[in-house]
């Protein structure tokens, strides 16, 4: 009787759990530090008129709320506690001591910070990054039965993202921008105003297209395997069409999101998947990975071309974002100036001409501004140490295991040149997917319902 209470419990906290961060994903796509900005400039106004939306905030996908739904993720993660598996519990010290140290010098910094009104909010959303990977770590971890529902769910969640990327791309933004001009003349406009409006790269339920790059590089190579596993009673057909429609529409919403690095991330995990998943010899695995090299190489120029003749302004403004970090480090380098506070400093520091910026597109190097050296290296040793045991056994993985391998990478290795680590709505599910891909090798996975004494 026990058992069966259980095992009706483990589904339903799946379902819980998938079902909020199906709503995080959709509502919580903006950076945490902005919850407390001030969203009432003229010039935000003035999109969210053009775009019909009854307030700033409606515009922007803003739900000042962020902290109920981070109490809901912490409140699920305490519920299932009844269902981690005690008799194989084991925490790796390469992994959990660095995540504690990290997390624990983000509150120090928390007590220091130049900002509380943003720290506060920064460290409480780290804090449940790490709470999300222990939710995902003791309860999720090797359990193919309840991954597969969770990844159905939020291969859901990306339906309304995707939806809104397709609106913007054929008539959305056009229209946006046309409202715009008839309320204000385009010479009256501010030139990064104006530059954003004439920009034709969609960002769907998120705030910016990189941002749904990222969520897209993490979630659509598992949510494409998991319903690829549907159950065998759907029909062959049924499950092709999904995946061909939700593959259609994820490859297309990431090439119109515009995002360079997500084009070069992909080359790159294709070239993994080439050596991993295929039999050739190696040999003609050489090859083929040289001939997808080129080719996305090449089509990444031509795509590019015009960004290229226009001097490639955001690298040059990572530059600038890395360089008044490294000032940063060198004035605050034990416990940095706070968590989420890059943009008083670069305030200080930056060039006249360029663009503000309120985190410094690195997530690795933000550690190190915000929180100090020895956070940035427990981040990079959590981060690392658990990349370790999941590619360790790579002949090993599962199909699904696999694709969930190739989707957190593509998350870990764009955090080198944005900040999607500070957006719940990736952030979040990052982390617990990560928990629950430290699992052991195929054969020995077990279920929640099977693991409870």
């Amino acid at each position: 009787m026990r058992r069966s209470f259980l095992d009706h419990y483990a589904r339903f906290w799946v379902i819980a759990l998938g079902v909020c961060f199906l709503l995080v994903i959709r509502f919580l796509g903006i950076p945490v530090i902005l919850e407390n900005f001030d969203l009432s400039s003229p010039q935000i106004e003035l999109l969210a008129q053009a775009a019909s939306a009854q307030s700033s905030g409606e515009l922007l996908g803003h739900n000042p709320s962020s902290f109920l739904w981070g109490a809901a993720v912490l409140a699920l993660a305490l519920a299932g506690i009844p269902l981690i598996n005690r008799a194989t519990l084991s925490f790796p010290k390469s992994i959990f001591l660095p995540a504690l140290i990290w997390i624990l010098c983000v509150g120090l910094s928390t007590l220091q910070t130049l900002d509380r009104q943003l720290s506060l909010p920064t460290a409480f959303h780290l804090f449940l990054c790490l709470v999300s990977f222990l939710a995902g770590y003791l309860i999720l971890r090797g359990s193919f039965e309840n991954q597969r529902p969770f990844l159905w769910i939020l291969g859901a969640a990306l339906l309304p993202v995707l939806l809104a990327a397709f609106q913007q791309h054929y008539s959305g933004l056009e229209a946006m921008r046309q409202n715009v001009f008839s309320l204000v003349p385009p010479e009256n406009l501010p030139e990064d105003l104006l530059r954003r409006l004439n920009s034709k790269r969609v960002y769907g339920t998120l705030v910016y297209p990189n941002s749904l790059a990222g969520l897209l590089l993490l979630l659509l190579p598992p949510c494409l395997c998991a319903l690829w596993e549907l159950p065998a009673r759907v029909p062959r057909l049924l499950r092709l069409l999904l995946v061909v429609t939700l593959g259609y529409m994820g490859l297309a919403a990431l090439f119109w999101s515009g995002s360079k690095t997500a084009w070069l991330i992909s080359v790159f995990l294709a070239i993994i998947t080439l050596f991993i998943q295929t039999r050739f010899s190696l040999r003609y695995k050489i090859l083929a990975a040289g001939l997808i090299l080129c080719s996305g190489l090449i089509l990444f120029g031509i795509v590019f071309a015009d960004y290229f003749k226009r001097g490639a302004t955001s690298v040059g403004a990572r530059f600038d974002y890395w360089r008044a970090a490294a000032l940063n480090i060198r004035a605050n380098p034990l416990l940095g100036s706070g968590p989420g506070t890059f943009a008083i400093p670069y305030q200080e520091s930056k060039n006249p001409e360029s663009e503000m910026a309120r985190l410094c597109h690195n997530d690795y190097l933000e550690q190190a501004t915000d929180s100090g050296i020895v956070a940035a290296l427990a981040y990079l040793a959590f981060i690392g140490g658990s990349f370790w045991r999941i590619w360790r056994r790579a002949g090993e993985l599962s199909p699904l295991q696999f694709c969930l391998a190739l989707g957190l990478s593509g998350f870990a290795l764009q955090g080198f040149s944005d900040f999607s680590l500070y957006i719940p709505a990736i952030a979040w599910p990052f982390f617990l997917l990560l928990g629950a891909s430290l699992s052991p090798p195929a054969s020995n996975n077990i279920s929640v319902r099977e693991s409870t004494p």
